[in-house]
């Protein structure tokens, strides 16, 4: 499905991603919970990654209708947030079109930042 599949990585960004969140739990149980946001701020969203037991850590991204689809085991993650971004990207493109404004394409950024206890 278009949905899912119209956003890819460049070489070495799936990578980068998954080992950048790796590392920031690494040695850490619990949760952890990242705000984030896709298609350059157009929709905002919270991914929350069990990591109680290091050796089957999971996660699960919500926005504002509960549960997404991307969801999983923490090796899957890079791809659930690559699904994640697709899916609102392909959303804001329908938008545009159904609005007639099919000049211009939305950005693809995408933004995290872990939510921490001070």
């Amino acid at each position: 499905m278009v949905k899912y599949s119209i956003i890819s990585f460049k070489p070495g960004e799936k990578t980068n991603l998954q080992s950048q969140i790796e590392n920031g739990i690494e040695g850490r149980m619990g949760f952890h919970v990242y705000y984030f946001t896709v298609t350059n701020g157009f929709h905002t969203l919270l991914l929350v990654i069990n990591n109680y037991d290091k050796n089957n850590a999971t996660y699960i991204i919500y926005d504002q209708h509960g549960p997404t689809s991307s969801q999983g085991g923490l090796s899957d993650l890079a791809e659930g947030i690559r699904k994640q971004t697709s899916w609102t990207f392909a959303n804001t493109c329908l938008n545009r079109y159904e609005a007639g404004k099919s000049n211009s394409w939305d950005a693809t950024n995408t933004y995290l930042w872990k939510i921490q206890r001070k």
